[in-house]
């Protein structure tokens, strides 16, 4: 995460994005554009929200994705929510994967999506 993400001038936002080596983030500046406000709210909440101590635990289940190799967020992190939530969690592990574990994974995170919403595949 980069702190004061969602303050940053648009360009600097746009550099501090992992786009893949040589993808078209980098490339195509209408994407870079479409994409960017989504990253900035993002980064708004992650660095604004705080739980209150007496919030009630949520009640809908909650499925985590994080790659064991991700330098953004550890497991634990990434699991750390199942605290707030009554209706349980899983939580599933990418090997060696950092935070683009979704390029080498794309049809079992598919399938994750699926189960969870409950929508066969076609």
């Amino acid at each position: 995460m980069v702190p004061g993400g969602h303050a940053q001038p648009h360009e600097r936002s746009a550099q501090q994005v992992s786009w893949p080596a040589g993808g078209t983030g980098h490339s195509v500046p209408d994407l870079r554009r479409m994409v960017l406000p989504a990253v900035r709210s993002g980064y708004r909440a992650i660095e604004s929200y705080r739980c209150p101590p007496d919030a009630a635990p949520l009640t809908v289940p909650i499925t985590v994705l994080v790659g064991d190799g991700d330098p953004r967020v550890t497991v634990e992190e990434a699991g750390a929510g199942a605290l707030h939530i009554d209706a349980g969690t899983d939580v599933h592990v990418f090997p060696g994967g950092d935070h683009f574990y979704l390029n080498e994974f794309r049809e079992t995170v598919a399938e994750l999506v699926r189960l969870r919403l409950g929508v066969s595949a076609q």
